[in-house]
């Protein structure tokens, strides 16, 4: 009696491990028509060259990568994916860099079979829409990561990582915007934030915040330059 309990228990478990098990996945894509070839974890995903390549689903979370351009040249690096979510990753032919991310649908969760889902090739990816805000994120969830950016080690190129993954999950106020740039050590890497935060912004109206908190008149131009044609 005992014996069938222990294994109605542990076969029990055994499902719910399976059930909550949660995957991830990867777009690569070039918006300047870049085609290549992805290999991920040594495994070729794509065999014709695509300027993007939407993968799913890794059961694990760390993932190496290898492209094959077309001109023979290949570009490596590693890439940790979030369970449950896709990552979009822009790609050139000197690296690959994280642009945001994307939840994955309840049909793709629990899936850990790998394949390309997108066969048909998009030869330079629509213009990304500016995501729509319906309130943005509280005072204390803001503080809270805010603390854990600034006690973060490395440096601002993790930081810069960190603060893209918290805006495109939930927006920011400009206010905000401009209370995480002072996480950052560099003005270059405050003014990449403030142009990729523009469009997870909730109250647009009140960005010049953001750029008058820029020290260089030239990077303060820049941004309203990049504002005006967005």
């Amino acid at each position: 009696m005992m014996r069938n309990i222990l294994f109605i228990a542990g076969f029990f478990f055994l499902f719910l491990g399976k059930v909550a098990a949660k995957t991830s996945g990867v777009v690569l894509f070039s918006d300047k028509g870049l085609k290549f070839k992805v290999y991920a974890n040594g495994a070729l995903q794509n065999a014709n060259f695509m300027s993007e390549v939407r993968i799913c689903c890794f059961p694990e979370e760390k993932l190496t990568v290898k492209l094959e351009f077309e001109d023979n040249t290949n570009l490596e690096g590693t890439i940790f994916l979030r369970s449950g979510y896709f990552e979009h990753d822009r790609v050139t032919k000197r690296k690959i860099e994280f642009d945001s991310y994307e939840r994955m649908g309840a049909e793709l969760k629990n899936v850990t079979t790998v394949s390309v889902l997108n066969k048909e090739d998009n030869r330079v990816k629509a213009k990304k829409e500016p995501k729509a805000c319906g309130k943005p994120k509280s005072n204390p969830d803001f503080y809270d990561f805010f603390l854990k950016l600034k006690n973060m080690p490395g440096f601002d190129d993790e930081k810069l990582v960190e603060a893209k993954t918290a805006i495109s999950l939930e927006c920011f106020t400009a206010k905000q915007v401009k209370v995480t740039m002072t996480g950052f050590e560099k003005e270059s890497t405050k003014l990449a934030f403030a142009k990729y935060a523009y469009d997870y912004v909730y109250d647009r109206s009140a960005y010049r915040v953001v750029s008058s908190s820029l020290s260089k008149e030239a990077n303060r131009d820049e941004l309203e330059a990049y504002v005006r044609e967005h």
